[in-house]
Order: structure tokens, then C-alpha cells, then sequence
């Protein structure tokens, strides 16, 4: 009805199982799930497009959410030619780091003999814990933690092995599912703590060797997509378990029998790096997409369970170490979302990014704050500002609480 033309792939492979890395022995395979696939697919459409049209698109937009994103990133950084603007949501740009980050979080729960997992009813004493220290601090009890930098203050005795710790079970000794263990709140905090690879895997960024915390303390729900990411059953049921057994076994050793238990990334430092300017999309190199008037606008949920927002901070904060604010703003916006996590959360928000990049791109109006709408059933429909990062959205403390009007966006 508007005019396009669109089209996707299936990234060069298929499969029924979730995270089968089965194909990642195969070459072309990975290659086409690493970056190629995005540049084939856009190149065989073109000449579809022509076929049928007799001229080219006037405009040509890539917009992907975590895979997605990831190859979004990949148009921007290999592929900018091909584009004139671009929108990803909660890219999994940083792939090797996202899943060797995603062991760490998988042993963290498989720790002493599976006694470091908590189940759904011990989660429940978390978040509960959490929610009723954070949710107020943005002048609204809505169930969305929108002042995350002070929710990481209030919530800091929560990870505490002594007895001030509200939700620590007596003595640290499990003691049912009202509380938590000495072992549960160690599998937290080591969750809660960035992923020291020990080397760097990308040679325009020597800081790449750490990829950011998760937030365990800062309003996850642990249910993201409707998985339960700590392991509705045990922890080898968690999200991510999948991708913590997958690329190591299968990408890294390329071994069907390999132990993931025995993963030491040090012992594949080689195959790691070339891994990650295989299959991730980290550079902060968009020189060619910049000069040639493109647009990317990106967002990421503060609830994210999946991939972490902080990922896509660093990302943005290694955008400011390259270029001055002002020719960053030229042609990047980067978005939090509080409450949102991958494509669900508290606040499953919608937002009309399409309409903020064709304004952007054709009309030369550069996107501010934005509005998104909860598509949860019983949200009513609610709506809230989306603001420009770092900034969040405070309630002016009047008003209906469903109203975005009556949100303010503020960076403290």
C-alpha cells in the first residue's frame, strides 16, 4: 500500500530446532549466516525489481530486530552502499562475544551441580524484589523500571552473601522457594558481571575484549519470548544454554562430540578471531555508510534477557570515541526502551520507526523523541515517550499513567 517492494531470507540455512549450529560446519553456510547472505539476497531482489519495474527503487531501507539486527549492522558496516537508511532493534551485532558471554552465563547456572539455578518461584523472589525497590523511582508505579542507573543503587544489597540481604535464605543454605541460596546469589552476580574474554578478537577495537553484564538487578524478568531464561525446568532449559553449547561446539571446535563443559576460549584464540570478523558486525568503522548520506537508527530494550542493552551501549559509546557528537548525531540515533525486552517484556513497545527514517532520510527531518505503544493485552493500549539515550522517561507526576504527555525525558 505505500509503495515497497520487500523481501528477507532465511540467512542461508534451515532448521526446526532452536539454536541447531549444526550448519555452522559448513562453510558457504556460515559465511551466508556470517554477512553474505544479506549482500546476495539484496542483489538478486534488485534485479527482480528491475525485471518487474523496469527501474530501480527510489529508496532502499533495511530494518532486522536481533538477528535481524545483527544483519542490519552488517548493511550498515560491509554492505552501506546498498542502503540508504537503516533500522535495527537489539542487534546481536557483537555475535562471538554474545555467545561466549552466554557460556559464562550457562555454567554460571550448571555451577555446583545445578544447585546455582533457580527456578520460576525463586525468580518470582528476585524480580519481586527488585520491581518493589526500582519501579517507583521514575515517579510512576507502572511496573516499568525506567530509572535503571538508580535502580542499580537500590538494588545493590540484593546481591549481598550476608544476612541485610533481604532475599538471602538463612545461613546461605537453600531453604525452599522463598528464598535464595548463598550458590544462586553467586550465579547472579557473576550474570551481573561483564565477560572478560582476555584478548581482543577485532583489530579496529582493542576494548573488545569485554562484553557487558546482563540485568539481573535492573528489572529482568527472565521470561523473554516466552522462554524462561534461567531454565523453567533446570538450567539446561534456559535460553541461553542453546548458544552457549552451539558456537563453541559446533563454530569454535567444530567438533560434534566436543565437551562445551571443557570450553577454554584461551585454547581458540585463532578461531575466535576469525570467527568474529566472520560472523560479527562490531566495527564502528561507517565511514562509506556516513559519506553517502545514509541513516541508522537503533534501539534496544532496558529488559532485554537475550541480548543485553549494554551491548548496544558500547556499541554507541564506541560510535562517541570516534566521532564528535555533533557528526555522530548526522546520522546515528540510538534509543532505549525501558520495560521492553526481546520483542516482549513489560512494555512490548511498538514504535513507527519506518515513518522516523524515511522523514529522516527523504525529508531531512532528524528523529527526537519518539512514541511507542504497549502490545501487551492488558496494557490498555498504554503509550510512553521513547527517548534518545541516555535519556528516560520521568512522570510528571499528574495525569494518566497510559499517557505519554505526561512523560518527560531526562538524562541524571
Amino acid at each position: 500500500a505505500q509503495g515497497y517492494v520487500t523481501f528477507g531470507s532465511d540467512s542461508g540455512h534451515q532448521s526446526t530446532i532452536r539454536f541447531d549450529g549444526r550448519f555452522f560446519l559448513i562453510g558457504e553456510a556460515l559465511r551466508n549466516f556470517g554477512h553474505e547472505q544479506v549482500k546476495k539476497t539484496n542483489d538478486v531482489a534488485k534485479q527482480l525489481i528491475m525485471a518487474r519495474y523496469s527501474r530501480p527503487a527510489q529508496y532502499s531501507y533495511f530494518m532486522g530486530g536481533s538477528q535481524g539486527g545483527h544483519e542490519a549492522f552488517d548493511a550498515a558496516q560491509r554492505y552501506a552502499e546498498d542502503y540508504d537508511g537503516i533500522v535495527a532493534g537489539y542487534p546481536a551485532h557483537n555475535l562471538v562475544m554474545l555467545h561466549l558471554s552466554a557460556h559464562q552465563f550457562a555454567k554460571a547456572l550448571l555451577a555446583n551441580d545445578g544447585d546455582s539455578w533457580l527456578n520460576p518461584a525463586k525468580v518470582e523472589v528476585l524480580t519481586n524484589a527488585v520491581y518493589g525497590r526500582c519501579d517507583a523511582l521514575d515517579g510512576a508505579e507502572d511496573g516499568i523500571i525506567s530509572n535503571v542507573a538508580s535502580c542499580a543503587i537500590a538494588t545493590a544489597d540484593l546481591k549481598l552473601l550476608r544476612d541485610e540481604n533481604p532475599i538471602r535464605c538463612i545461613s546461605g543454605n537453600d531453604a525452599g522457594d522463598t528464598c535464595l541460596s548463598d550458590e544462586q546469589i553467586e550465579a547472579l552476580n557473576i550474570i551481573d558481571t561483564p565477560f572478560d574474554l582476555g584478548f581482543s578478537i577485532y583489530p579496529d577495537d582493542n576494548g573488545n575484549s569485554i562484553y557487558p553484564k546482563w540485568t539481573p538487578f535492573e528489572g529482568s524478568t527472565f521470561m523473554d519470548g516466552g522462554f524462561p531464561n534461567l531454565g523453567g525446568e533446570g538450567p539446561e532449559q534456559a535460553l541461553n544454554y542453546g548458544p552457549a553449547v552451539a558456537t563453541p561446539q559446533y563454530a569454535i571446535a567444530q567438533d560434534l562430540t566436543y565437551d562445551v563443559n571443557e570450553f577454554d576460549p584461551l585454547s581458540y584464540a585463532g578461531r575466535i578471531a576469525e570467527l568474529g570478523n566472520l560472523i560479527s558486525a562490531n566495527s564502528v568503522n561507517l565511514e562509506h555508510f556516513r559519506n553517502k548520506g545514509a541513516k541508522l537508527i537503533y534501539f534496544h530494550g532496558w529488559a532485554d534477557d537475550f541480548i543485553p542493552v549494554y551491548s548496544s551501549i558500547q556499541y554507541y559509546e564506541r560510535l562517541q570515541n570516534r566521532y564528535p557528537q555533533d557528526e555522530l548525531d548526522d546520522f546515528v540515533r540510538f534509543y532505549t526502551v525501558p520495560g521492553m525486552g526481546h520483542v516482549t517484556g513489560v512494555f512490548n513497545a511498538r514504535i513507527s520507526l519506518l515513518k522516523a527514517l524515511e522523514n529522516w532520510v527523504e525529508n531531512g527531518e532528524a528523529p527526537g523523541e519518539l512514541l511507542a505503544t504497549d502490545a501487551n493485552p492488558d496494557s490498555a493500549g498504554r503509550t510512553r515517550p521513547v527517548c534518545i539515550y541516555p535519556e528516560w522517561p520521568q512522570f510528571d507526576g499528574t495525569g494518566n499513567l497510559n499517557d505519554a504527555s505526561n512523560f518527560e525525558c531526562i538524562a541524571e
